[in-house]
């Protein structure tokens, strides 16, 4: 049902007062003669262009808030490897292991921004942050077309498009260069194809062409376009009436009409088809996405996560991209959305000014999108822009048809609000990911010097994502991160690297390694060295704990029964790699310390020794010293022999700020009790590791 214009409701801003204000802004911002004018000259509708400028700076400042924190983020997950392979060897090469994925221009984008701005990131956020403002303007002007100039709408769909949480990683996430990349082709393309239908030239037909191949060379979503222009042209010129059923007559009629202007959409995709089978034997994605999308209740329960993404700003999760989600939060969902959908359309429906046009189109779009978003990329989220926007076209054109105005403007405001705030949140957990690559590559880095060819480099607990930001998803992607572009030299080719995961993760149920057993692997003495590094999740870093460990670093000085080894002491179900150090000896270390950090450790007395008869107690003591001054840093006296509450591990930390910068000498010394008694004194030094401060 298309509404005449005479009863189009005339809904602009909510009051006269901010309108004009916002005029005169967009006045003398046309005078300064802003940039962006240009291109708004000459592809905009024949309405006010303060309006498009007002709309373009503002949706400019919107995505630079959102995303600050992304700017200065390092890369994070695919991008080490989609660089890495860009750096190793030509496009064309390239494409050969992309799994059927023919992207050769946002490919072609991300290797000029490498010969452009190399491994700093920001260079390629720019680039994603300018597609992705490009794709807000052309949402505005598209849904300003359709809705024949309801600047009210046209900008709360726009807006809602600009911060829709759907959108996080655009600009963070460099791999979605071509998502960003095939979004914008496919709407200026449709953009200058209505053009071409409210009757411009030629040219813009044969743009709104070129613009269609251009986005085939970006990613495969753009394969949606013929087929939406189709329904289009259906919605604008098919008439059904109760008293004339001519359907049939009707739908060849429309044919006959437009296929010479559907043709060459239609012959380039035939043709895109073609190119992709014979060279990768598939016109979708890959096998296993097709597959993945044949079974009814997923393809519900992933519709059922689209509506959450886009409306509620649900995270994704391991869970909801490539698992199952539990029957609650699948049932919770689909509630939350019909309560808030169907009563919404029913008052609408009664309402005799309501404009359909725009929530048919919206339907329509969504519809195309989405299905063919099924078909290539059923297991992830990362397409969803399309049918997002088609979505909020149908929200949008229901609140605009609501009978308060007000109401309709408070509605907006909210959902905008709730949208950027998640979309914010998201932001930053790219942010805090890309610290994260960052710093673990640094620090592998920073160790090299300390290091022999052929070492093993034992890397626990590597984060897979922070929030809803990769970090190193995959061990080949941490891998790819240690090689040339990134690091001097390739790492992994020099060094035997191995990734062990000891937490136990809901989204990963197989079985994980202990912790116990890599560190005694590596302190028994394999044919390699080995050195362990973990990642510590309160403070954000990786930091080596083998040090301490490796007993060819060390100073041994032992007199009496003394004796050092490494063994995993158990002590009421709490097992730890300890130091093993009898009574009088001394464990030294020569420690370079970087930054500020503190010795992280706990003393116990093995539990084989836990008899009052045998001896008193093991005095624990630690001495620092720099090349001005010995001090020691920590003593105490335990005796779990005869003093029942001893009888644990003692936890203690000895701040090292003050050595920062230094390399100093860290003695571990241990001692008889007052008697001077040392039998059975097995004393221990329980995971002894430097933690960073912050």
């Amino acid at each position: 049902m298309l509404m005449p214009d005479s009863n189009k409701p005339k809904v602009f801003f909510p009051n006269r007062a901010l309108q004009q204000g916002i005029i005169q802004v967009g006045q003398r911002l046309t005078r300064a003669r802003l940039w962006l004018w240009p291109f708004l000259r000459a592809y905009g509708p024949r309405l006010s262009r303060n309006v498009a400028v007002q709309y373009a700076i503002v949706s400019f400042i919107t995505i630079l808030i959102l995303n600050w924190r992304c700017f200065d983020s390092y890369f994070v997950g695919d991008d080490f490897w989609l660089i890495s392979q860009l750096y190793h060897g030509s496009i064309l090469d390239f494409l050969k292991a992309r799994f059927g994925l023919i992207r050769l221009l946002s490919d072609a984008s991300i290797k000029l921004d490498y010969l452009l701005y190399g491994t700093n990131p920001l260079g390629y956020h720019v680039s994603n942050a300018l597609f992705q403002f490009a794709n807000s303007v052309l949402v505005f002007l598209i849904i300003r077309l359709i809705s024949r100039g309801h600047l009210a709408l046209s900008f709360v769909v726009g807006f809602l498009f600009t911060v829709n949480p759907v959108l996080f990683q655009s600009i963070a996430w460099i791999t979605q260069r071509g998502q960003v990349m095939a979004t914008c082709f496919f709407l200026l393309s449709f953009y200058v194809f209505l053009r071409f239908r409210a009757g411009g030239s030629r040219k813009h037909y044969w743009a709104s062409v070129l613009f269609f191949f251009f986005g085939l060379l970006s990613r495969e979503d753009v394969v949606a376009l013929p087929i939406m222009l189709v329904v289009y042209d259906l919605l604008q010129d098919f008439k059904l009436t109760v008293s004339d059923l001519r359907v049939q007559s009707n739908i060849l009629g429309l044919i006959r009409r437009n296929i010479r202007v559907w043709l060459p959409y239609f012959g380039l995709l035939a043709a895109y088809f073609a190119l992709r089978f014979m060279s990768f034997r598939s016109v979708a994605g890959s096998t296993w996405h097709v597959n993945y999308a044949m079974g009814t209740m997923r393809v519900l329960e992933k519709t059922v996560i689209f509506l959450g993404y886009t409306f509620f700003g649900l995270p994704p999760t391991m869970a909801r991209m490539y698992g199952s989600i539990p029957n609650s939060e699948f049932y919770t969902l689909a509630l939350l959305f019909l309560a808030g959908f169907i009563p919404l359309f029913v008052l609408v429906c009664r309402n005799p000014t309501t404009d359909w046009r725009v929530f048919n189109f919206g339907l329509a779009w969504t519809l195309v999108s989405y299905l063919l978003h099924l078909f290539y990329h059923p297991a992830t989220p990362w397409s969803f822009s399309l049918p997002a926007m088609g979505v909020l076209c149908m929200a949008a054109a229901l609140i605009f048809s609501l009978p308060w105005n007000k109401a309709a403007w408070v509605m907006s405001i909210l959902l905008i609000g709730l949208y950027a705030g998640r979309q914010f949140q998201f932001n930053a957990h790219f942010g805090v990911a890309g610290s994260y690559t960052k710093q673990i590559k640094e620090t592998i880095n920073g160790e090299l010097g300390y290091l022999r060819a052929g070492d093993k480099l034992v890397l626990i607990d590597i984060p897979d994502m922070y929030g809803t930001a990769w970090v190193y998803p995959l061990t080949m992607v941490l891998e790819r991160a240690l090689e040339k572009p990134f690091s001097d030299m390739n790492i992994p080719s020099a060094y035997n690297i191995q990734r062990v995961v000891t937490y136990q993760d809901p989204n990963y149920p197989e079985p994980r390694s202990s912790l116990i057993e890599v560190t005694r692997d590596a302190a028994a003495g394999l044919p390699r060295t080995s050195h362990l590094f973990r990642w510590n999740k309160h403070v954000g870093r990786l930091h080596e704990i083998s040090f301490f460990y490796r007993l060819d670093k060390a100073i041994i000085e032992t007199s009496g029964n003394g004796n050092v080894q490494v063994v995993p002491i158990y002590i009421k179900g709490d097992t730890r790699l300890a130091l093993i150090e009898l009574p009088t000896s001394k464990v030294t270390y020569y420690v370079r310390i970087p930054i500020k950090a503190s010795l992280s450790f706990a003393i116990t007395l093995n539990p084989e020794t836990w008899r009052p008869d045998w001896g008193d107690g093991v005095l624990f003591e630690i001495l620092v010293k720099d090349q001005v001054k010995e001090a020691k840093l920590f003593s105490r006296y335990i005796d779990p022999k005869n003093d029942a509450k001893d009888r644990q591990w003692h936890e203690a930390t000895v701040d090292l700020s003050p050595y920062v910068g230094k390399v100093i000498s860290l003695t571990l010394m241990t001692s008889p009790g007052p008697r001077g008694d040392d039998r059975y004194d097995w004393a221990a030094w329980g995971n002894l590791e430097l933690v960073p401060l912050y």
